[in-house]
């Protein structure tokens, strides 16, 4: 019974680490639970999904296998080895493990989607569609089915039934940028501009890092205008520290983090007392996976102005990165001394408790994150962890339940509650 709680202990703290992104330390936490407990399936899939994530294709794909081994009648992990082989260029082998899985798990709308694109890349195009209605019929609001619909009718010149398509598909997820980029696609085929660079713009408010709606936007608005795009030397340079931060973050929005560190490093040397050109240079440096450097800026800006919350939040995420729980712990609660209403901050310090161990402290900023945000749905995932482990599996279930209806796609809650259901 001791050492089945260990292995319970390193799972739910994989399941924590994952949540945060964290997926090396994730990896590691899965380990020990397998090293303590070799039968525990949730683990090898777990870390399979970890190392999927990172690009370990082969350690992925022996986790997957052994799941499968273990559990062969496990539909959620021939489902993954799918998704698995597909990234590996392996599509025939995907689909039969999508065929698998639906053979297990029959009216998974998810399932159906992605073989049919998987039949798209084989050039299978009646397959496909076949498998995208059918998704569609076990899930009416499936957005990336509508969508695969409309492209397929798009590439056969059947532009009014792509466009009903997608209407259906942005109906359905308004905030898919995606949508808007393809419907624009069709509004200009047809000669209607005007609606195209509106769908343009909305995609590119909604995902300002999305490069296909910006540079295609800059082109219709170029041939609209009749005039010549303007010269990189038309454009002034920032002369202020805050016109330079600015710049770096739109940079670091479009996904150009070398770009972003540049200027606002130059911020910096502009103004070295400004503070939340730190803040924000740690943000580029954890992204990069220098969570040294990031402290040592959230260090710095906390010495010129040690009353912004955020600042320490930053801090406390980036010891997180490296394992530093007793480091971040301090620092998450100064930042909610200085804001008690930040719900990243509780939800942040609930994770390196359960980390750490300490379950009820855990438990009590779960409480706190889910009060003043009710939509944190890893907030409810985790706290169905200690629930679980406490022997409270309804209040878990009743977690879960609320983790799978603000995220529908959230699989591993999915998984749990499957688990637990089948242990009452």
């Amino acid at each position: 019974m001791f050492f089945r709680r260990n292995a319970t202990d390193s799972y739910n703290r994989g399941v924590a680490a994952t949540q945060n992104g964290d997926f090396k330390r994730a990896i590691k936490e899965y380990t020990q639970a397998i090293q303590v407990d070799a039968s525990m399936v949730s683990a090898y899939e777990n870390r399979g999904a970890a190392r999927h994530h990172i690009g370990d294709y082969k350690g992925a794909m022996e986790d997957y296998n052994q799941v499968i081994k273990l559990e062969p009648k496990r539909a959620s992990a021939y489902y993954n080895r799918a998704n698995l082989r597909g990234n590996m260029k392996d599509d025939k082998g995907a689909i039969a493990d999508y065929t698998q899985a639906l053979h297990l798990r029959p009216q998974d709308a998810d399932t159906y989607c992605n073989r049919g694109a998987t039949y798209l890349r084989l050039g299978n195009p009646d397959e496909a569609k076949t498998d995208f209605d059918t998704a569609i019929r076990f899930n009416p609001k499936d957005h990336i089915a509508y969508f695969y619909c409309a492209d397929l009718e798009r590439g056969r010149k059947n532009n009014e039934s792509a466009l009903a398509y997608i209407d259906k598909s942005l109906a359905c997820a308004p905030n898919f940028a995606q949508g808007y980029v393809l419907r624009s696609v069709l509004y200009n085929t047809m000669n209607e501009s005007a609606r195209a660079e509106a769908d343009l713009k909305r995609a590119i408010k909604i995902d300002p890092s999305n490069a296909k709606a910006r540079e295609m936007l800059k082109v219709m608005v170029a041939i609209s205008s009749a005039e010549a795009s303007p010269s990189p030397d038309a454009e002034s340079k920032p002369k202020t520290a805050d016109d330079w931060m600015m710049q770096g973050i739109a940079r670091a929005q479009s996904g150009d983090d070398v770009g972003a560190l540049k200027d606002i490093s130059e911020a910096i040397r502009v103004d070295p007392k400004f503070a939340m050109a730190y803040i924000n240079r740690s943000k580029i440096y954890k992204k990069m996976g220098q969570p040294d450097k990031g402290i040592a800026d959230c260090t710095t800006a906390i010495q010129i102005n040690p009353k912004i919350a955020i600042a320490y939040y930053n801090r406390g995420s980036l010891h997180g990165v490296t394992d530093n729980f007793a480091s971040a712990l301090p620092d998450y609660d100064e930042a909610i001394r200085l804001d008690n209403t930040y719900a990243p901050s509780f939800y942040n310090r609930a994770n390196a408790h359960l980390s750490m161990g300490n379950h009820d402290q855990a438990y009590a900023d779960y409480n706190v994150a889910i009060r003043l945000d009710p939509k944190l749905a890893p907030a409810y995932f985790n706290r169905s962890t200690i629930r679980e482990a406490r022997g409270d599996i309804k209040g878990a279930i009743a977690d879960l339940d609320m983790c799978i209806q603000i995220a529908p796609g959230f699989k591993l809650a999915h998984q749990n509650k499957a688990k637990l259901l089948g242990s009452k």
